[in-house]
């Protein structure tokens, strides 16, 4: 996600995690819209979204759409918290790669879930 994105424009993180998260991708049933690259995931992957290098928001991923710029997570999975730094993550995931504007997936099997989830269950909904 970009913040420089007109939706996203000064707006802070947390309009964006209410606005966006908790309005917009619940009423497009899960389809998330992307700009440039896509997403190599596999049903059920752990999407982590982040904005200015932090981690705002995951779900959990369902299916791409072919041939469009759009795949659909599981609306049911959405959640928000208070944003994670990269240093935080790293602790978590350790095969994290730094942030950047490349969309990753991770096979929730292969990272510390327990931690990273009770770190996201400080939910700011």
């Amino acid at each position: 996600m970009s913040s420089e994105n007109d939706s996203f424009k000064e707006k802070s993180i947390k309009q964006i995690q209410l606005d966006y998260f908790m309005r917009t991708l619940l009423e497009e049933k899960g389809w998330y819209w992307y700009e440039r690259n896509g997403i190599n995931a596999n049903e059920g992957d752990l999407i982590l979204f982040q904005m200015d290098n932090t981690i705002i928001a995951s779900a959990i991923y369902d299916i791409k759409i072919k041939n469009r710029p759009v795949f659909v997570v599981k609306t049911d999975t959405i959640k928000i918290f208070e944003p994670i730094t990269n240093d935080e993550l790293s602790a978590i995931i350790t095969d994290l790669e730094k942030f950047d504007r490349i969309k990753r997936a991770y096979d929730i099997s292969n990272v510390n879930m327990e931690l990273l989830y009770k770190r996201m269950n400080l939910a700011v909904k």
